[in-house]
């Protein structure tokens, strides 16, 4: 019997079909995908919780057991609390960030030098301040991950439609 080769083209249009999905999910829920995303996870750590204790388990089932309604039920509150870590750790990136762009001395250069030195650290900063004081910038971090896995999956899905030249 002869079997049937997958090549790697299949998997490019399976993985591009995939990623084009999850990137239209962050586009239209937003920080709502993360949410689900966390409501999906802790059904599953009950789930493996049920099947560790089917198969007498107890102590990782009740460890499951606890994170997954953790995760169900305070699924909320613990991302926004990521975000506001996420925020101060990218403040703190960006500051000593701009600490180290301070540090060189620009004599003699150019208008537009000083401007693409300071600009990263800058745009660093306001970031962890979005992420840290305004649930939009969650919002807009999903969309722009989102874009991006949509872009992505389009090119898988072209890379797996070519034919393949020998």
């Amino acid at each position: 019997m002869a079997k049937k080769k997958v090549s790697l083209g299949d998997n490019k249009l399976i993985e591009g079909l995939v990623t084009l999905v999850l990137g239209i999910l962050f586009v239209v829920m937003k920080g709502g995908v993360i949410r689900v995303a966390a409501f999906v996870l802790g059904a599953l750590m009950i789930v493996l919780a049920v099947l560790d204790a089917l198969d007498h388990k107890a102590f990782p089932a009740i460890v499951k057991a606890v994170l997954g309604i953790v995760l169900i039920v305070f699924g909320g509150p613990l991302i926004n609390i990521a975000t506001i870590a996420l925020g101060a750790v990218v403040l703190i990136w960006g500051i000593y960030e701009m600490y180290l762009k301070l540090r060189v001395h620009l004599k003699g250069s150019s208008a537009i030098s000083t401007i693409l030195l300071y600009i990263s650290p800058i745009l660093t900063i306001l970031l962890g301040l979005l992420l840290m004081f305004s649930g939009l910038a969650l919002d807009v971090m999903c969309v722009i991950i989102g874009i991006l896995l949509i872009v992505d999956g389009v090119m898988f899905i072209w890379d797996g439609t070519k034919k393949k030249s020998k």
